[in-house]
């Protein structure tokens, strides 16, 4: 790829290059005529223009006008393709994206939390994410590793996750520090019932301190806001503790914990009128 451009790896931006990759990966993701795409961060279009020539229609979100306007000057003499692509020049993380089948994006690396936390939150096919190998580590972490986080609890809750396809950093321009891998995102058939955002919510408290114990966690600041407007404030401390002893989770560590133990305290607090929401 030839371009004057100097991109910058503060954003996380690293174009990947290697075409073998980019067919590879489309392979995979088995798209059909008519899908609709969603493409966070398609930079200068290595990805996009060939997700056009498989797709009814691609979303793509690129706030960087240097890069999308590469991306308009490669398509600006082909109509079939220009016509199937949607362009936004505006923030992928902070906008409210339209129906979609499939993401598949190399997404800035300095989003890929909250974007993952994001797409858990709508209905789609399936996703095809390149993250940094460090990052993947925690997608598929199990209690106790030391890798197993909020994001893990979050995304194991919702969705099956896959290793698709390692990625060397010499297929990126710039290439980053670390190696990459594509994962692949599905949401379950049998997802629980609950609010993505509170339980996320949740969660915050659950690891705000790592090496601390849930009960220790919720006796915070950040969890007796949730307790603000109801009958337990005024007993918080006994009332987490008999909580916690009820569920058997009096002594563990959140990094411990399995996801079914997250969801089951999180719907016992829920039963009990909490609502885990910041206003």
């Amino acid at each position: 790829m030839k371009t004057r451009i100097n991109f910058k790896k503060s954003e996380g931006q690293h174009m990947l290059i290697n075409t073998q990759i980019i067919d590879k990966i489309i392979s995979k993701a088995n798209i059909k005529h008519t899908d609709t795409l969603l493409e966070i961060g398609c930079g200068t279009g290595n990805i996009t223009t060939k997700l056009l020539e498989k797709a009814k229609k691609v979303v793509a979100y690129e706030l960087d006008k240097r890069l999308s306007k590469e991306l308009k000057d490669i398509l600006k003499n082909n109509k079939t393709l220009k016509n199937k692509l949607d362009l936004r020049e505006e923030d992928g993380l902070s906008a409210d994206w339209p129906h979609f089948d499939k993401m598949i994006s190399n997404i800035p690396f300095n989003i890929s939390l909250p974007i993952l936390l994001k797409l858990v939150q709508y209905n789609f096919h399936s996703s095809f994410i390149l993250v940094q190998k460090e990052f993947a580590d925690k997608l598929f972490a199990k209690p106790g590793d030391e890798n197993f986080s909020r994001l893990t609890v979050n995304l194991k809750v919702m969705c099956k996750i896959e290793h698709i396809l390692k990625v060397k950093k010499s297929s990126f321009i710039p290439p980053p520090k670390v190696d990459t891998c594509w994962v692949k995102i599905e949401p379950k058939t049998d997802k629980p019932n609950i609010d993505c955002v509170q339980f996320d919510n949740f969660l915050k408290v659950c690891f705000c301190r790592k090496n601390k114990t849930l009960a220790g966690n919720l006796q915070t600041p950040q969890f007796e806001r949730f307790l603000k407007n109801t009958e337990f404030i005024k007993c918080s401390k006994k009332f987490i503790l008999d909580s916690l002893t009820q569920l058997k989770l009096e002594n563990i560590r959140p990094s411990k914990m399995t996801v079914n133990n997250f969801i089951e305290a999180y719907n016992f607090f829920k039963e009990k009128g909490i609502v885990f929401e910041y206003k």
